[in-house]
């Protein structure tokens, strides 16, 4: 049985109990403690007070631990994102950092053509390791974030695919 099937029933004889002593105390003109004095009425109004009691308190209970963990889930789920955020974010910086050093503005190159080569390569090797890891991490944890920010951070590793490619063909 349903607890709110059990709380209208008795809810019900409370009812019932409560109109039986509006009928016998005006016909008998007697007060509420004499009705009450009753053995086996008053006997199930403390049953029926317990019982009210308890369900409620059962009732308020349940929606606290239910609001309880429903508290707990989403604070945990905000921690964990959060988490990914910073790792994604922290390659992104790196990976960025070593981008700009691909094309700077002024650099000293090396004068030989095979050290400059190398020195290219270094570079180049460098930006895709980063870039590697960043990507990584884009479809590691794909499930963890809205689509939006999936297919923006697609878009920056797209972009920086492009340029990784065109710097490799420089070279």
């Amino acid at each position: 049985m349903k607890k709110n099937t059990v709380f209208i029933i008795v809810l019900s004889i409370i009812i019932v109990i409560l109109l039986n002593y509006i009928i016998f105390s005006t016909a008998l003109k007697t007060s509420i403690v004499e009705f009450l004095k009753l053995p086996v009425l008053g006997s199930i109004i403390v049953a029926l007070v317990s019982v009210i009691t308890v369900y409620l308190t059962n009732s308020f209970n349940l929606k606290k631990v239910k609001l309880e963990n429903s508290y707990q889930l989403h604070r945990t789920q905000i921690e964990r994102e959060y988490q990914i955020f910073l790792e994604v974010n922290e390659k992104l910086f790196y990976l960025n950092t070593h981008m700009r050093l691909l094309r700077p503005e002024f650099e000293r190159v090396p004068q030989n053509d095979e050290e400059r080569k190398i020195y290219y390569e270094d570079k180049y090797k460098k930006v895709l390791e980063m870039y590697n890891e960043f990507s990584v991490s884009i479809n590691k944890y794909s499930p963890f974030y809205d689509k939006t920010i999936y297919l923006e951070l697609l878009d920056i590793r797209n972009l920086i695919h492009d340029e990784v490619t065109n710097f490799e063909i420089d070279i």
